[in-house]
């Protein structure tokens, strides 16, 4: 989910997959540990719309241009989740627009 004035363009969505794409090929290290809010802060942590977090938080850093706040499960290198595929954008309230995606290369 993320703030944007208009509906994503065919263009952008194929930017955005591709930049995606490109990151997944290069497989960095993803990494995530545990820290507390106030350091994952410093560290431009990226965190959901809305979400309430604890002193404590688990972060996520895939590869050089991505730090995020996350409760997940992770791989442990990008290259291991596969392509990705965005299926749909959608507005999904005022300004708050959604991109959905698959990841990976089937059954």
């Amino acid at each position: 989910d993320f703030s944007h004035f208009e509906a994503v363009t065919p263009e952008q969505i194929a930017e955005i997959e591709d930049l995606a794409n490109h990151e997944i090929l290069a497989n960095p290290e993803a990494r995530h540990y545990e820290t507390s809010m106030e350091e994952a802060r410093a560290l431009g942590a990226i965190a959901f719309f809305g979400d309430k977090y604890g002193e404590r938080v688990r972060v996520l850093e895939a590869g050089p241009n991505s730090i995020e706040l996350c409760g997940g499960t992770h791989v442990s290198r990008l290259g291991d989740i596969g392509p990705v595929k965005i299926v749909s954008e959608t507005s999904i309230g005022s300004n708050l627009r959604r991109i959905e995606a698959v990841a990976g290369t089937g059954p």
